[in-house]
């Protein structure tokens, strides 16, 4: 659960705020009716997700390892400037090595493991490699992104 009198999730736009709540009614809509069984409940992470993107754009500026150009433009993707591999690609503007200059590995890890298993799995599709979630898989993405997040902003304020 989501503690919403925590500065964590104040420190969250009304938007971002709104996308974490969306998640949640989403679980307990799909928990309540289990007869459903579907295929894919990645929906549920959907949200969750868009949120988990729009918080680390906010850290990312707030902390100057983004312009507010970056933050506002179209063209910044966060799987690039957080991916481990293209730190050499991207020398001073790769987002990982900055989070691991000023705070860790363990963070940097962390923020990327977290785009790479909520995020990427759950959006991509790939023939070879369909990854649908069931609804247990869904609920512990949605709860770990909030742990995620809730880490990472007590680390980076």
């Amino acid at each position: 659960m989501v503690d919403r009198e925590s500065a964590f999730y104040k420190y969250l736009s009304e938007g971002q705020r709104g996308l974490v709540e969306e998640s949640l009614v989403l679980l307990d809509e799909a928990k309540e009716n289990k007869e459903r069984n579907l295929v894919d409940y990645a929906y549920i992470v959907f949200p969750m997700a868009k949120a988990y993107e729009g918080f680390l754009k906010q850290i990312f500026v707030d902390r100057g390892f983004i312009s507010s150009h970056q933050y506002n433009s179209d063209h910044f993707r966060i799987g690039k400037a957080l991916s481990p591999n293209l730190v050499y690609h991207l020398r001073g503007k790769s987002v990982y090595f900055l989070v691991k200059q000023k705070h860790n590995d363990f963070l940097a890890d962390k923020m990327w493991q977290m785009w790479k298993r909520g995020r990427n799995v759950i959006f991509h599709y790939f023939p070879h490699n369909y990854q649908a979630i069931d609804l247990p898989t869904a609920e512990q993405l949605v709860y770990d992104f909030i742990r995620v997040m809730e880490e990472i902003y007590v680390e980076c304020k």
